[in-house]
């Protein structure tokens, strides 16, 4: 899946770990947040590193779908 940057955390995140990364496991909830899924664990295609991204609306990243 392609991950694009919105915020210059985001955008930061990407220009280290890239902008292709593998859904691991999607949760409709987490601990960490109070905010409904779906929550996707995603793994950095080039690194390795993985992060909780909200699938639907993150503060950070956008989620791009098939055409995009």
């Amino acid at each position: 899946m392609k991950v694009q940057g919105i915020t210059a955390e985001g955008k930061n995140e990407l220009k280290e770990q890239g902008d292709e990364w593998i859904l691991e496991e999607r949760w409709a909830k987490v601990g960490f947040s109070q905010v409904p899924g779906p929550w996707g664990l995603m793994r950095s295609v080039a690194t390795g590193n993985k992060r909780w991204i909200h699938l639907k609306r993150d503060e950070d990243f956008k989620v791009m779908t098939k055409g995009e």
